[in-house]
């Protein structure tokens, strides 16, 4: 942990892309290739934080594309095995996937799982996007 404080995560309710950017940052300071970083936030719980962000990181690309999220009842680890149903056919395992980056470190990146799946991670807001084709439109008209 290169800090003297470590870093905190405050995710929106509305589930906006650009807000799984803080995932990465978050977990490299809480952590050192699959065990808690002296001091983190992840020394405390570890399996049930790792799991509310999984949550987080498959309910985020289920609003932006659709889908559905499917577990299996009778499976003894039905929780790392919550998956998600991507309208147009892919599955995906979000809460595996935090796992794997906690273990793995950067090898198993949040940032290129959200780019494989074409999420704008954009961190300009859709309104000041609208706002600026607004803005082009009415330089349009005046020539």
């Amino acid at each position: 942990m290169g800090r003297s404080r470590p870093r905190q995560l405050r995710l929106p309710r509305r589930f906006p892309p650009a807000s799984l950017h803080g995932i990465e940052p978050f977990i490299s300071d809480h952590s050192n290739q699959g065990t808690a970083a002296e001091g983190g936030l992840l020394t405390a719980h570890p399996a049930t934080r790792l799991f509310a962000l999984g949550c987080y990181l498959g309910q985020t690309p289920q609003h932006a594309l659709g889908g559905s999220r499917e577990a299996d009842d009778d499976c003894p680890h039905s929780a790392t095995d919550i998956r998600l149903r991507l309208p147009d056919g892919p599955i995906l395992w979000p809460v595996q996937r935090m796992t794997k980056r906690y273990r793995n470190d950067p090898e198993d990146s949040i940032t290129a799982y959200t780019a494989i799946l074409r999420l704008n991670t954009s961190r300009q807001p859709q309104a000041t996007t609208k706002r600026r084709i607004r803005i082009r439109i009415r330089m349009l008209r005046r020539h």
